[in-house]
């Protein structure tokens, strides 16, 4: 048999009360998890970087790799043509989630597309998911 005794037993109940409280309502630690992972994706289109390390495929025409046209906002970078689709990813936060998200129905057919339409944003690194548990874990401890 083994036996325990809890000094200060009130200072204990408070803490995981406390703790309690923070786990059920999480919004705001969601939140600030949401901005981070939406900095990376913006960052992931900025880089042009698939989510396996290599750069997006350039443009083809006729299975021939093209320069790359100048945009309407300027510069040669992939999916910048007007800047649409770029400027209309966003997050939104609640108790459960933080999601990243885009409304612009093309979206999918880069980010999840085969061959030369294969240029996915919509991710986060593995190192930033851990860092997100961590975070998480921290603040409802406290």
């Amino acid at each position: 048999m083994v036996e325990m005794e809890v000094q200060k037993m009130d200072i204990a109940k408070k803490r995981f009360k406390d703790m309690q409280k923070r786990a059920q309502e999480p919004r705001h630690v969601m939140d600030v998890i949401g901005a981070k992972a939406w900095r990376e994706v913006i960052k992931n289109f900025d880089l042009e970087q698939n989510e396996d390390g290599t750069r997006w495929p350039k443009w083809k025409k006729n299975g021939k790799i093209m320069a790359a046209r100048p945009t309407k906002r300027g510069g040669t970078k992939l999916l910048r043509d007007t800047g649409y689709l770029r400027m209309s990813i966003r997050w939104i936060a609640s108790n459960i989630e933080a999601r990243i998200f885009t409304k612009v129905k093309y979206a999918v057919f880069h980010d999840h597309g085969e061959g030369s339409m294969h240029r996915s944003f919509m991710w986060i690194s593995d190192k930033l998911k851990l860092q997100f548990a961590m975070e998480l874990l921290q603040w409802i401890k406290g």
